[in-house]
């Protein structure tokens, strides 16, 4: 399945480099051991963690991020969504009231909320 991917891939001009490619496995079976992966005829290697764009990806049952990721995942809500968020407040179609206002207090509590909850 992976050449498989790799093949699409490289129709488009991709390439995935295998030696910064890693497993980690996630689900009821995390901590059995499985089949050798290879993409590209390279052997793949089988981690507890790996780091993706500054969070840290935990091998276990059920998906979760490494304690302090959620630090990262805050700053990157905050940094990015809060903006649209704020913008769309702005727009003169809408009018700020107590409805809104409590709206978009809920919605970042609750993408706050998401976040810690990893």
């Amino acid at each position: 399945m992976l050449d498989l991917c790799a093949k699409e891939a490289a129709d488009l001009d991709f390439t995935f480099n295998a030696k910064k490619s890693v497993v980690v496995r996630i689900g009821p079976r995390y901590n059995y051991a499985c089949v050798p992966l290879t993409l590209n005829g390279a052997a793949l290697s089988c981690v507890d963690k790996c780091k993706y764009l500054g969070i840290v990806l935990t091998s276990s049952r059920y998906f979760k991020c490494s304690p302090g990721s959620e630090l990262v995942s805050v700053q990157l809500m905050l940094s990015i969504c809060l903006p649209l968020l704020m913008y769309m407040y702005s727009v003169e179609a809408l009018q700020p009231n107590k409805t809104t206002i409590n709206m978009f207090n809920h919605l970042i509590d609750r993408a706050i909320y998401k976040i810690l909850m990893c």
